[in-house]
């Protein structure tokens, strides 16, 4: 408001678009990655690793180190390779839009998509896994004695059912009418 008139006076032009839009990305430079990347955290508390569950899941069990790899490379290799291509193009969708910085968002999501699902989970992790073999559990037992256990899955629920001891049968009932 200019001088008690009850005029406003607005800008526009792109100074002023730029100072909007910098302002706009400072509000949410503390709330986005709390809510994005915060989940992360969680990951080793209910997987029990920092790295592609699978694999780990697998040594677990009882498969060796080497077979642990392929197997976890096997069953994670698939849902990588059809989630991948669906992520990279979403993100490339966003390179169609008219706004640079929309366009400078979704070339860069692209990327890094691709470069995770290929470089990252299909080459790096089972070519540091495969050599170090058992020595890669090391931070799982480290975990499992840090942090607390959650039961995503429910295991705990099927392990107390047959601890449980056989429910007694009663007598079968004579069907037979008088």
């Amino acid at each position: 408001m200019g001088n008690g008139t009850g005029t406003a006076f607005e800008v526009t032009g792109t100074t002023a678009l730029n100072m909007d839009v910098t302002g706009k990305m400072q509000d949410a430079l503390v709330p986005c990655p709390v809510v994005v990347v915060g989940p992360a955290f969680l990951l080793p508390v209910v997987l029990r690793s920092v790295l592609v569950s699978r694999m780990p899941e697998a040594y677990v069990p009882g498969e060796g180190a080497e077979q642990a790899v392929l197997s976890g490379f096997r069953h994670g290799g698939r849902i990588v390779a059809t989630a991948a291509p669906i992520m990279t193009a979403v993100s490339s969708g966003l390179m169609t839009a008219d706004d640079s910085m929309v366009r400078t968002v979704g070339s860069g999501l692209a990327g890094v998509v691709l470069f995770d699902a290929v470089i990252v989970r299909m080459v790096l992790v089972p070519a540091v896994l495969a050599p170090v073999g058992s020595r890669a559990s090391w931070l799982r037992a480290r975990l499992d004695r840090l942090l607390p256990r959650v039961d995503v899955e429910g295991e705990a629920l099927s392990h107390r059912a047959t601890d449980l001891p056989a429910p007694a049968h009663a007598p079968p009932q004579d069907t037979a009418r008088v």
